[in-house]
């Protein structure tokens, strides 16, 4: 019965694994926790004759009986919401990483906009791309910390308009 259940489960695109060793039962759930095994199924008796598992949670403990059909549900849905979960902050690490890369360049521009004006004196160019350096610094640490697509998307937006200031402020020195 268990190699069968194994099979149906594996169907399902779960990972598993039987423990037929001579072993007693808590012998094998205490092993099973050190492994950090998610989830143990334990199927005796009374489990094949109602056609349930009796589940055991390594967050949870004991969960009690269930059907397997309820018990595969439940596993598939954790397993998609932790894939999910898993590339929502993948994308977001990437949109923070894109920003950046987009304000860097932003600065670098606006810099070379800067040294490009004759007006100004070697030191009030330098003050001038300090401040654009600042907001570069500033921005990405922001972008850095920030939890939401929107809020990065945001923050490119502040620093381009913040950057172009100082280059307008430095065009009227």
């Amino acid at each position: 019965a268990c190699f069968e259940l194994k099979k149906e489960l594996e169907a399902k695109g779960l990972r598993v694994t039987v423990d037929d060793r001579a072993e007693k039962t808590g012998y094998k759930i205490r092993e099973a926790q050190l492994e950090k095994i998610p989830y143990m199924l334990i199927l005796g008796d009374n489990e094949i004759e109602n056609k349930s598992v009796s589940v055991r949670s390594r967050k949870n403990g004991d969960m009690g009986s269930m059907k397997v059909d309820e018990f595969v549900a439940m596993a598939i849905e954790e397993v998609e919401t932790k894939y999910n979960e898993a590339v929502a902050a993948i994308n977001l690490q990437l949109q923070k990483e894109a920003a950046i890369k987009e304000i860097t360049e932003y600065a670098t521009s606006t810099k070379a906009k800067i040294d490009a004006l004759g007006s100004l004196t070697e030191s009030e160019k330098a003050t001038y791309k300090d401040l654009v350096d600042a907001i570069l610094s500033a921005k990405t640490n922001e972008i850095n910390e920030a939890t939401q697509s929107s809020q990065i998307d945001a923050l490119v937006v502040s620093a381009k308009e913040e950057m172009d200031q100082r280059l307008m402020e430095a065009k009227k020195a």
